[in-house]
């Protein structure tokens, strides 16, 4: 019976650092929709779920849906075109890869 061995890894927020990138792109949409704007803590605490939970979390209570896909939809031009100006592999990351490819 052959071994096999697989490892699996969510890239962004498990090998990637995307956090800063992230709160950028919420802080860029809410801006152009005049939002207040939310800091690095509150986005670390927004994220998980997809970007849609994302940008639910990061608006006022009580926004329109019509305006909810405004945001969001400007969000995500905004992220495709600078999510990688700070986003990075967390330290080690790079490391444990090569030994786990070394390993088969």
């Amino acid at each position: 019976m052959p071994h096999y061995k697989a490892a699996i890894f969510d890239l962004d927020g498990t090998l990637l650092d995307t956090l800063d990138d992230l709160a950028d792109a919420v802080n860029a949409a809410l801006l152009h929709f005049d939002y207040p704007l939310r800091t690095r803590e509150e986005v670390r605490r927004f994220v998980g779920n997809g970007v849609r939970l994302l940008i639910l979390r990061a608006l006022p209570v009580g926004v329109e849906e019509a305006r909810i896909n405004e945001v969001l939809a400007y969000f995500k031009e905004y992220y495709a075109a600078h999510s990688q100006e700070k986003t990075a592999p967390y330290r080690g990351a790079r490391e444990l890869l090569a030994v786990l490819k070394a390993a088969g």
